[in-house]
């Protein structure tokens, strides 16, 4: 598939590339349409509809979900860019959730660091 960028396209590029790459992505993968809802956190229905290329303006959020569902970059999914991720996808999509968690606690709710080792209990706190 050509960059979206390198062809010309605009809203509607984007939009058919969008629906290509998650079909795409999702077979590839043996995802179904339920999977992906679940994962990106929005309904099957909606997921159809952006795949099928008939939710002809995708919000900004549901994008960036999906594309973490799928453990790609929202320029990959948009077909801005050719480039996949180095990451097997289910690792990059595990990263992205943990990397949300944690964003959700905030920096300053870091715990504090713990060293594991067979001698220690689990979790005990350095000091």
């Amino acid at each position: 598939m050509a960059d979206t960028c390198s062809s010309g396209g605009g809203a509607e590029a984007v939009v058919s590339a969008i629906a290509a790459r998650m079909r795409a992505l999702r077979e590839e993968r043996g995802l179904s349409l339920q999977d992906v809802a679940s994962r990106a956190g929005i309904a099957k229905s909606h997921v159809w509809e952006i795949e099928q290329g008939r939710a002809r303006n995708p919000t900004i959020a549901t994008t960036v979900s999906i594309a973490r569902a799928f453990g790609v970059s929202l320029d990959y999914l948009a077909g801005l860019s050719s480039a996949r991720p180095d990451l097997h996808p289910e690792a990059l999509r595990i990263a992205c959730e943990v990397d949300a968690l944690l964003r959700m606690r905030g920096a300053d709710a870091a715990p504090a660091p713990t060293k594991w080792s067979p001698s220690m209990p689990d979790g005990e706190k350095l000091s």
